[in-house]
């Protein structure tokens, strides 16, 4: 769908760009830093385990700087500490910087690195590395490393879909036990070699730290299955979705459990469970459930889709934690084991996301729009992580027609929105020679063009519900709107005195979307597309500068 581009967008992204990674200031060195690979390999879908030793002669608050060609987790001293990379253009690489106090005496920064080896929406193909470095009060700080590839992790083919990267198959016992500790024995591991990639000068990333929260999980259902379809790996999405959750019939060959989010979120779970050697366990993930269930299916990915993560267990108490978080709302799990040595020991989720607890909010004597106000600061916060993302689930791309509706909703909730400002800038770093166009259209007749509006927006579903559904990117008509529309069509109508007009829609059109328990906005007005969509979020930023404006006057029912 054409994202276009208004005249205020161009002039915030020449503003964004003043300053914005051309000049040398912030740069990890006048030079590029060192970069390490396991070797001059590089294969796709190869995930390498990094171990570096460093010591400290005092106590002192360190900065641990970071950056790669693909997806990776860092722990520090056996705990979890970062991911990443934050995106970047290949010309303009970024750095991200987490800053931590630490004790003297020695230390482990271990990282899992996984390279994908493919396009996705979140970076181009850039040939493997790893970017670690540890200053301490402006001075670096040696890191003695030790990298080993971990065989461990399957290389399937399967994608999670078209737009992502690849599916954890992993039989975690395959994988050194505890690597991530500063007490395993590395002896035996690589060093690494120092590789030379075709990017420009690092600079440190214009974002905070992303967050990682964590969320205690509502169990809504739990039983035990029993297999149904095909071999192991016909089709993992088939094969889960189609086991018997009953077993009313089948002897039962383990158990599952169903869990509720609370609303669409990018997450990962981080269970602990105490299993038999060889005990299968996967989790799937959907935005909504399908006949009751989790369907681990992408609508609208344009390929296979498999939103799940597969493990074969070591055997006894162990941690499941997939190195790539997830987008959905609910999760199963599936255990294939003898039933009776399954065990439960810790369930939490860890969510990856830009931001915590809005700083706005909105109040007014309507409780149906004060509602509409919040799930849009909520898909917001559910589409911001490293960027300003049109979906957590499906794609994770930065869209900049997306950006126009989001740093509105984000600075109606939000002091920082520093994470539209660095898309604004990615963009312009990514422009074509032939520049930017910006869409506009000459004037019109204003009270003839504003009732034509209002008939064909209430000519169209859900106002009028025999109207056609946008069921597909095919099914396009005439007779459609979307709430993407709104953002550019009710700032107008706001503007020539048309407020309870839109009132009204939100009420209408936005309350139709909340039903069935929904708790972040669909893409479009018809549930079959994304189900966490920040661009739907018009609402929000539009009823606070509405509020703003006539903070004596209340919102009429």
């Amino acid at each position: 769908m054409d994202k276009i581009l208004s005249y205020w967008l161009v002039c915030l992204i020449l503003t964004a760009i003043h300053g914005a990674g051309c000049s040398a200031s912030g740069q990890v060195s006048p030079n590029n830093p060192s970069l390490i690979w396991q070797s001059e390999d590089t294969s796709t879908d190869t995930h390498v385990a990094f171990r570096g030793i460093f010591s400290l002669a005092g106590d002192g608050l360190a900065d641990i700087q970071l950056s790669g060609a693909s997806w990776y987790v860092v722990w520090l001293d056996g705990e979890y500490f970062y991911e990443g990379p934050d995106r970047y253009t290949s010309a303009y690489p970024e750095y991200q910087s987490k800053k931590v106090t630490l004790s003297k005496g020695d230390h482990l920064i271990a990282v899992q690195v996984h390279y994908e080896g493919i396009e996705t929406r979140i970076l181009k193909v850039i040939q493997p590395f790893l970017l670690c470095r540890l200053l301490l009060q402006d001075n670096e700080i040696p890191i003695i490393w030790k990298c080993e590839q971990l065989n461990g992790f399957e290389r399937t083919n399967f994608r999670i879909n078209a737009e992502l990267g690849w599916v954890e198959w992993v039989d975690t016992r395959k994988l050194p036990e505890n690597w991530q500790t500063i007490n395993f024995d590395d002896s035996k591991w690589k060093i690494p070699v120092e590789v030379k990639r075709d990017l420009g000068a690092f600079s440190r990333s214009k974002i905070g730290n992303v967050k990682a929260l964590e969320i205690i999980p509502k169990v809504i259902a739990e039983g035990k299955l029993a297999e149904i379809y095909g071999y192991e790996k016909d089709n993992p999405s088939a094969r889960f979705f189609l086991r018997d959750l009953a077993c009313d019939k089948l002897p039962p060959q383990g158990v599952w459990k169903r869990y509720d989010l609370g609303r669409v979120r990018l997450a990962r779970p981080k269970f602990v469970m105490d299993l038999p050697e060889g005990a299968v366990v996967e989790f799937a993930y959907s935005e909504s459930l399908s006949h009751g269930r989790v369907a681990p299916w992408i609508t609208l990915s344009a390929s296979d889709s498999y939103n799940l993560d597969h493990f074969v267990a070591r055997g006894g108490r162990q941690e499941f934690f997939p190195v790539h978080p997830k987008g959905g709302r609910f999760v199963e799990v599936h255990i294939l084991a003898p039933v009776t040595e399954i065990k439960f020991v810790e369930e939490k989720f860890i969510e990856r996301t830009y931001y915590d607890q809005p700083k706005g909010d909105f109040r007014c004597n309507d409780e149906l729009l004060n509602k509409i106000w919040r799930t849009g600061i909520e898909t917001y916060k559910a589409c911001s992580e490293d960027a300003l993302i049109d979906n957590p689930t499906r794609e994770r791309g930065q869209w900049l027609g997306d950006m126009g509706v989001g740093m509105r909703i984000g600075a109606a909730g939000f002091s920082d929105i520093s994470i539209c400002r660095r898309g604004l800038v990615q963009s312009a770093q990514c422009a074509r020679n032939d520049g930017m166009l910006a869409g506009f259209i000459p004037a019109a007749y204003q009270p003839e063009a504003v009732a034509y509006i209002k008939k064909h927006i209430l000519n169209c579903f859900p106002n009028n519900p025999s109207a056609p559904r946008l069921s597909d990117p095919a099914a396009n008509n005439p007779q459609l709107i979307t709430p993407y529309f709104s953002h550019f069509a009710f700032e107008v109508l706001i503007e020539q005195g048309e407020i309870n007009f839109v009132l009204d829609q939100y009420r209408k059109c936005w309350g139709w979307a909340l039903e069935d328990d929904r708790t972040t906005w669909i893409e479009v007005f018809d549930t079959r597309w994304s189900n966490c969509h920040q661009w739907a979020g018009s609402p929000t930023w539009q009823l606070s500068t509405v509020e703003s404006n006539m903070r004596s006057k209340p919102l009429n029912r």
